[in-house]
């Protein structure tokens, strides 16, 4: 696998907060070492639904509070202000549906199996993926990174 394809799909759960514990840069770089590059993303997105798309650079959380300043209602039009509680449950039954319409669930069902859900960064919380999730569909947009090795 390529760093830069092992860093794209851990980069939402870093940048939504949905790992346990908070993960800092010079942690990252021990973990990585010198095998990767890091660049700040850029964004297509809409500032109001179906209404003007800008590029904005940033992580997601600075990316959503520049949209947050261009467009305050920017959580309540793109659904971002959904009650916490209802989070867990709606996703959870918004991920099954993905996991049965996606013929998945051989490769879904881990019963029986050795595996480790613990270890460096300890246990990850179930409602905070789905908040995640959540979270990270809303926003919508087309990132982008530029090319090149170990990106």
């Amino acid at each position: 696998m390529r760093v830069s394809t092992a860093f794209l799909a851990a980069l939402p759960a870093l940048l939504s907060g949905v790992i346990a514990k908070s993960v800092t840069e010079a942690e990252l770089d021990d973990f990585y070492g010198d095998t990767i590059t890091w660049v700040v993303p850029e964004w297509d997105l809409e500032v109001t639904p179906g209404g003007e798309v800008v590029t904005l650079n940033g992580t997601v959380e600075q990316v959503v509070a520049q949209l947050r300043e261009l467009n305050p209602n920017y959580d309540s039009d793109f659904g971002l202000d959904l009650p916490s509680a209802e989070d867990a449950e709606l996703l959870a039954s918004l991920v099954s549906e993905d996991v049965a319409s996606d013929g998945l669930e051989k490769r879904t069902d881990f019963s029986g199996r050795n595996y480790i859900c613990r270890g460096r960064w300890g246990n990850a919380s179930a409602r905070a993926i789905y908040s995640g999730i959540r979270y990270l569909r809303g926003i919508g947009g087309k990132p982008r990174l530029p090319a090149g090795p170990s990106v």
